[in-house]
């Protein structure tokens, strides 16, 4: 399957104000980037606009603030491949949001 890569051209706001709050390396937003992370071990999906790897809660929340008012897809993704489809995209544009980053636990609460 030969999944689109092309941006949406109203996403580059989008794409800015992410790239401003994450960095360089807290987004990705390259061809092959976006092929990799569009894909599983099985399948592929038209290529998100973009991976998010966000390195603390707050900016988290800003990414996941941002895709609720553009109306992006988010597709959380922990540790690598999946075999069920679990973060491939919808046919609207989608967000992989690469959760590596957050690897420590804070606080835990027992209720």
């Amino acid at each position: 399957m030969n999944a689109a890569v092309t941006p949406v051209p109203p996403l580059s706001g989008f794409l800015k104000k992410l790239g401003d709050s994450l960095g360089p390396t807290g987004l990705l937003t390259g061809e092959a980037d976006r092929r990799f992370f569009g894909q599983d071990v099985h399948d592929v999906a038209p290529a998100p606009v973009a991976v998010a790897r966000p390195p603390d809660i707050e900016r988290l929340q800003g990414v996941i603030r941002a895709c609720a008012e553009h109306g992006v897809a988010v597709l959380p993704r922990g540790g690598g491949m999946s075999y069920t489809r679990g973060y491939l995209g919808p046919e609207r544009p989608s967000l992989c949001l690469d959760l590596s980053a957050l690897d420590r636990v804070l606080e835990v609460s027992p209720e």
